[in-house]
């Protein structure tokens, strides 16, 4: 079982990513957010969604119950619609997931945007069948970092002096899975394929199972 510094066991699937963002996948390419203290309703708000079209969405048991070509909201919901953004609150932490990444288009930096209306952190992860994946990193409505899937290693290995503790420590917290890298294993910088999604949720402290993601109230709306 994968484990990390920061994702104890249960927390990883067996390619070294976050289960509980794995379990929601579907499409080929979707966003996930992570805001601190901005209730769901108000984040999907922010992303250009009305709140007062949110319906609840039990998770089933098991995270592969019942998925198809859909994300597994979408699939919940039976929905047809063109974006289905899924929302809820795990340790402090609100997580917005869009299963077509229809939300990244909406200003410069969504991730900025809810920082900014919560008055904290946030962080975007853009999640891309071909490995396109790029993370952004908030506080206070300021982009404070960000990297990208073919980036991350050296905006890693060569972090300025003066990066926020929080950075270095989510870094650290995500690890590198050694037995996941194929190839220029002697490279010291070279990190997992999964090391960016890592990143991202170690920078919210989101380690959650999905047991806990399930457990949450959520929220779900259709965007056509």
């Amino acid at each position: 079982m994968l484990t990390t510094p920061g994702f104890p066991a249960g927390t990883l699937d067996d390619e070294g990513c976050p289960v509980w963002t794995t379990s929601l996948y579907g499409p080929d390419h979707l966003m996930f957010y992570l805001v601190r203290d901005l209730e769901p309703a108000a984040a999907l708000e922010v992303l250009g969604a009305d709140p007062a079209r949110a319906v609840p969405c039990a998770l089933p048991a098991e995270a592969s119950a019942g998925l198809d070509a859909r994300s597994l909201p979408a699939t919940v919901l039976d929905s047809e619609a063109e974006t289905v953004l899924l929302a809820g609150r795990v340790r402090g932490w609100t997580f917005v997931m869009d299963d077509a990444n229809t939300t990244e288009d909406l200003g410069d930096d969504p991730a900025a945007a809810l920082s900014a209306a919560a008055g904290g952190p946030a962080v975007s992860l853009h999640i891309d069948i071909n490995a396109l994946n790029r993370l952004r990193y908030a506080e206070d409505g300021v982009p404070v970092f960000e990297t990208d899937f073919d980036n991350v290693e050296s905006d890693v290995a060569e972090l300025p002096a003066g990066a926020p503790a929080v950075v270095r420590a989510a870094i650290d917290a995500a690890g590198n899975l050694d037995e996941l890298i194929e190839d220029d294993e002697d490279d010291p910088d070279r990190r997992d394929h999964a090391f960016l999604d890592r990143l991202a949720c170690a920078l919210a402290g989101a380690n959650w199972t999905y047991d806990e993601l399930r457990a949450a109230d959520l929220i779900a709306v259709e965007l056509d």
